[in-house]
């Protein structure tokens, strides 16, 4: 193991103050694998239909892996921690009973978990822990896995996952995710539209060859410890830090997509987050929406001059122009550090890697709600859709779902593999 890789993670390791909590956790020995679930306000119905998906996946590999379930709610939310301790009741009842390739844990933090914290910090607690375990093991390569409560995984998970991470140098990975469709037409329409937007909002950032350009979503993710450590870890957010952690990677360049397997979350409606799956489908069903918003095609389509902007801006060549995105640049500071950017860059190439660490996936979140908000309207998703799938060639269907699925399609035989 590398002498300053085990400085770095013993210098995290110091300043963690979730590690408070690893003591609570017995690890299997010589394990491959940890599989982090944050739980919250979980019923055993669904959590056991998770577990059981994980099961089956261990059957199928000849490796050994942990499940850590961390159980977290606030002191104060009298409800979820009732809903938890009837749920960690019934896991440890279970896992007792089990028969399992796979070995079943648990942290129960219901009462400690500060009151503006939420999912980041349920994950940063079993993740820092698995991290730890594996530094301590002489594992820094040890993998480190993000899942869901509520979502399940295809039978080949833990041997996709392994055999990816071992075979193809990943150090970081997003996993191909298909939501669970319901039966419900109304619940169904919706995932489908959340789902299509998800794709759409990644596959038009790649037309233009945005290097930021990965899904995230948290029950989809994977790490190793080294690379965990490196990047700092989890962050601690109420929502979104799925999208905070993964873009740490993709801005080192070592982020990469697995899509030999996949995971299934769920589609229904939540209050859990402010954001994301479960919070979309509540307003959707909410405000009775006919079909989901998303943004316009021309708010991407200026993107398609970005790369001879950069060039001009690196040979200090005239880079005016009154597309909205250069406007954006120069009201946003570009012209404060592009002078930094160019003495910094040996070449064009590296000018235009610095650049995209300035103006990254956050960035382009702001970018996108700033011309929204004056000089593009958003389009349903259909109408977004059709215009997408001519520019990748796909046949446009009047039916949602069968354009999900050529979508689901199209993305996995587009992935972006380790070289």
């Amino acid at each position: 193991m590398n002498n300053s890789n085990i400085a770095r993670a013993q210098k995290y390791f110091d300043r963690s103050e979730e590690l408070q909590y690893s003591d609570q956790v017995s690890f299997a020995k010589d394990l491959e694998s940890i599989v982090v679930i944050p739980c919250f306000d979980e019923d055993w119905a669904t959590l056991s239909l998770t577990l059981q998906s994980l099961v089956i996946a261990a059957e199928l590999s000849h490796d050994l892996h942990t499940v850590l379930i961390v159980f977290n709610c606030h002191k104060d939310n009298i409800s979820a921690i009732a809903t938890n301790t009837a749920t960690l009741t019934s896991f440890l009842e279970w896992k007792e009973q089990v028969q399992s390739a796979c070995h079943f844990t648990s942290i129960n933090v219901m009462f400690e978990v500060p009151k503006k914290s939420g999912v980041g910090y349920a994950r940063k607690i079993g993740m820092d822990a698995a991290a730890k375990y594996f530094y301590h093991s002489n594992k820094e390569n040890g993998i480190i896995i993000c899942l869901d409560a509520d979502t399940q995984v295809a039978s080949n998970y833990f041997t996709e996952i392994l055999n990816s991470f071992r075979e193809g140098s990943l150090e970081a990975a997003s996993i191909h995710f298909e939501h669970q469709l319901p039966d419900q037409i109304q619940f169904r329409s919706a995932i489908i539209d959340y789902e299509l937007h998800l794709r759409y909002f990644i596959g038009m950032q790649r037309l233009y060859q945005l290097p930021f350009a990965y899904q995230t979503v948290g029950s989809a993710m994977a790490c190793t410890a080294e690379a965990y450590v490196r990047v700092g870890g989890m962050v601690r957010r109420q929502a979104g830090e799925d999208f905070y952690f993964m873009q740490k990677f993709a801005k080192e360049g070592t982020l990469k997509e697995l899509h030999s397997t996949i995971v299934y979350p769920s589609a229904r409606v939540s209050h859990r987050v402010p954001f994301g799956t479960g919070k979309t489908i509540q307003q959707i069903e909410d405000h009775h929406f006919d079909e989901l918003l998303t943004y316009h095609p021309d708010a991407f389509q200026v993107f398609g001059m970005l790369d001879d902007y950069l060039q001009g801006l690196y040979h200090q060549e005239d880079g005016s122009s009154s597309s909205s995105l250069l406007t954006y640049f120069r009201e946003n500071g570009l012209e404060s550090v592009v002078e930094q950017l160019r003495n910094q860059s040996k070449n064009v190439g590296d000018f235009k890697h610095r650049f995209f660490q300035w103006f990254n996936a956050f960035s382009l979140m702001k970018y996108l709600h700033h011309v929204h908000d004056g000089e593009f309207e958003k389009v349903n998703i259909s109408v977004a859709i059709q215009n997408y799938f001519g520019s990748i060639h796909l046949t446009f269907s009047e039916s949602a779902e069968e354009n999900l699925l050529q979508l689901r399609g199209y993305d996995k035989s587009n992935a972006r593999l380790p070289e």
